[in-house]
C-alpha cells in the first residue's frame, strides 16, 4: 500500500505570507508562480490546495518564492507559529523591489534633503544650547519649521523622517513632534551625518567601532564578578533562550543591547555615546543585518564565547574576539558571502 505523504508546515507558511502581503490568490501567482515566458506555473485551485493540503512541489515552490523576496527558503520550514510571530522580522528584509517592504525610504546621498537634515540638526543643537529647549520637549510643527528655515514642507518633512529613524526625534500622530528624552544623541549629531555623507561612510565608521568595542571589551572584563558586569551574561543568556523559542523578533533587539551593556560595564560615558552613535549610522546605511537563522545562531555563539572569556579574565582573548566578532558582523550587515556564511539573505 502506497504510505501517505506527510503534511509540512510550507502551504500554511505561504497562506499566512500571502494574507500579510494582503494578495488575492491570483495575484500570488502572477507574483511569483510564473515561468519566463510568463506562464502560470499553477492555478488558483492548486494553489488553494497546496495553501491547505500541500503538495509534492512545495520546497520547489516556496524557493521560488524566497528567491524573489531574497528570504531564506528555511524560514518555511518553521513551525506555522513560530513563522506568523516572526513574519514582520522577514518582511523589514524582503526585497526592497516588492510592495512588502517596511522599512524606511533612505535618503539619497547628496540630495537637497541632506542639506535639509543639516539645517534641522543646526536648528536642534542650537536651541539645546541656548536652554530654549530641553530633552523631551516638544518640537514645531513641519508647517512651523518651513516657515522659519525658508524651506519646502515637503522636504522638511522628509527630513524629519530622517531625523525620526536616527532616534532624535519622535513623531506621535495625533500628538505632534518631541525632541527624544536621552540628549546625549543629538549634539552628536552632526557627527552622524557627516559620516553619513562621506564617500567612505561604512568603512570609516566600522573602523571606529572596532576601536570603541575594543577599548569597551578591555574595561569591562576588569569588572567582571561585579553588579555592573551581570547585565553582560544576563542578554547572553537571554540571546540563547529567545534563539530556542524561536522568538526572531526579540532576538533581534538583543544584539544591540549585548554590545552596549559592555559599553555601559566600562563606566565611560564619552565611550559610550560614540559607540551608541555608530550602530545608529550602521543601522541607517545599511539594508541588512543578521539575516537567516544561520546567521542569528552564529552571532549568539560568538556572543556567548566572547561573554566567556571575559569573565574568564581573558582580557587579550577578549580583544580579539570581539575584533573578529566585528569582522563577521560587517559581512553580514554588507550582505557579503563569508568564509563561515550563507550566501542566501532573508
Amino acid at each position: 500500500m502506497k504510505k501517505a505523504r506527510q503534511k509540512t508546515p510550507i502551504g500554511e507558511n505561504l497562506l499566512t505570507l500571502r494574507h500579510r502581503m494582503k494578495m488575492t490568490q491570483s495575484e500570488f501567482i502572477d507574483m511569483f508562480f510564473k515561468d519566463e515566458e510568463g506562464t502560470p506555473l499553477l492555478s488558483v485551485a492548486k494553489l488553494s490546495n497546496l495553501e491547505t493540503k500541500g503538495n509534492r512541489d512545495e520546497e520547489m515552490l516556496a524557493e521560488k518564492v524566497a528567491g524573489k523576496l531574497s528570504l531564506d527558503p528555511a524560514l518555511f520550514s518553521l513551525s506555522p507559529d513560530d513563522f506568523a510571530k516572526n513574519i514582520d522580522v522577514f518582511m523589514e528584509k524582503a526585497n526592497p523591489q516588492l510592495p512588502v517592504s517596511i522599512e524606511p525610504k533612505a535618503v539619497s546621498r547628496g540630495s537637497y534633503i541632506d542639506s535639509v537634515v543639516e539645517a534641522l540638526s543646526d536648528y536642534l543643537v542650537g536651541n539645546i544650547s541656548s536652554g530654549k529647549l530641553q530633552p523631551g520637549s516638544r518640537l514645531p510643527s513641519d508647517r512651523a519649521f518651513a516657515e522659519m528655515l525658508g524651506l519646502s514642507r515637503s522636504s522638511v518633512r522628509e527630513a524629519l523622517k530622517v531625523l525620526s529613524a536616527m532616534g532624535i526625534i519622535h513623531i506621535l500622530p495625533g500628538s505632534g513632534m518631541y525632541l527624544a528624552k536621552d540628549a546625549s544623541g543629538i549634539f552628536t549629531l552632526p557627527f552622524s551625518w557627516t559620516f553619513l555623507l562621506s564617500t567612505d561612510s561604512n568603512q570609516n565608521v566600522y573602523q571606529l567601532r572596532m576601536i570603541l568595542e575594543r577599548e569597551t571589551v578591555r574595561i569591562a572584563t576588569q569588572k567582571r564578578g561585579t553588579p555592573a558586569f551581570e547585565p553582560i551574561r544576563e542578554v547572553a543568556d537571554r540571546e540563547k533562550r529567545l534563539l530556542e523559542e524561536r522568538d526572531f523578533s526579540s532576538f533581534l533587539g538583543c544584539d544591540q543591547e549585548f554590545h552596549m551593556n559592555i559599553a555601559a560595564c566600562a563606566g565611560n560615558e564619552i565611550l559610550y555615546n560614540l559607540l551608541f552613535t555608530c550602530r545608529k549610522i550602521l543601522s541607517f546605511l545599511n539594508a541588512y543585518g543578521m539575516s537567516t537563522i544561520e546567521q542569528m545562531t552564529q552571532v549568539q555563539q560568538e556572543h556567548e564565547e566572547l561573554c566567556r572569556t571575559m569573565e574568564a579574565g581573558q582580557s587579550q582573548k577578549a580583544e580579539e574576539l570581539i575584533v573578529e566578532h566585528l569582522r563577521r558582523s560587517e559581512e553580514r550587515y554588507r550582505g557579503q558571502k563569508g568564509e563561515n556564511q550563507a550566501q542566501t539573505k532573508i
